[in-house]
């Protein structure tokens, strides 16, 4: 979530948990980002790294939809001192992953496929 608040496309290259669902998150419905292979079961070769670096570099259209879903973040938890405390961030954050929608308009969709 770090990556996309501050609108940076993903190499995922998930290891364990969590991360094989936040890489399929990234790669195939906000796409915005790549995986670092594509079969994660065999070993990740140093070529691998080089040219998912080298694809999320040159592709513009992911940097694009990237620079959308960094706006929705922007708009869906805004930084003033009303939300400063993770306390009092956590009913947005709740709401955000339930629901997918931003704190100040829940109309507006920040999972939708749209950039």
């Amino acid at each position: 979530m770090e990556a996309i608040r501050c609108g940076v496309p993903v190499l995922a290259w998930p290891i364990r948990c969590d991360q094989y669902y936040n890489a399929k998150l990234v790669v195939n419905y906000l796409k915005v980002g790549y995986g670092v292979a594509d079969d994660l079961s065999q070993m990740v070769k140093k070529d691998d790294i080089i040219k998912g670096i080298e694809r999320l570099m040159s592709d513009e259209e992911t940097r694009f939809r990237m620079a959308g879903r960094k706006s929705k973040f922007d708009r869906a938890f805004p930084a003033s001192s009303e939300f400063d405390s993770n306390h009092r961030r956590r009913p947005i954050l709740k709401n955000f992953l339930i629901n997918g929608t931003s704190y100040d308009d829940p109309t507006v969709s920040l999972l939708s496929s749209d950039a």
